[in-house]
């Protein structure tokens, strides 16, 4: 069981299995922003875009999460994370989740600003109907809370 310092993933989490179907990949069109509202300004949903390699492209970027990180991030690729070693962390976190199938719940600690702060994220796989069988759509959301002095 994923072990969650913030409760509405949790809820999220109920959310997305609840959608799947017989240990399916849920379908994006069955994601409703509406029932999501207990966590929205915190949600993203990223495209996974196929070529050459895998990119990531931002359809959603919640408004708790343009004002945590200073960046309004719908419409733009993950690899344009700054800085560049923070995208590429960012980039492999969504890529195994592809390969994988499966959610991807972490925290870590990260300085911005020059304060600290505990991210919990949460990664969801959704497919598309065009491709069933494969991840079409990461959803995720974070939270961040200041991190106490020892």
């Amino acid at each position: 069981a994923l072990d969650f310092r913030h409760p509405p993933l949790q809820q999220f989490y109920a959310y997305w299995e609840g959608k799947r179907q017989d240990g399916a990949l849920p379908f994006r069109d069955t994601v409703d922003p509406l029932d999501l509202r207990f966590v929205l300004g915190h949600v993203l949903l990223a495209e996974v875009v196929r070529g050459d390699s895998i990119r990531f492209r931002y359809r959603l970027w919640g408004s708790r999460l343009t004002e945590d990180y200073g960046a309004e991030m719908t419409g733009r690729f993950v690899d344009e994370l700054q800085p560049a070693a923070f995208g590429a962390r960012v980039h492999r976190q969504y890529l195994n989740v592809v390969e994988a199938c499966t959610a991807q719940h972490d925290q870590f600690d990260d300085v911005i600003d020059g304060r600290w702060f505990i991210h919990e994220r949460l990664l969801l796989p959704l497919a598309l109907r065009e491709a069933p069988d494969r991840v079409g759509i990461v959803m995720g959301a974070i939270f961040r809370s200041p991190r106490l002095p020892p």
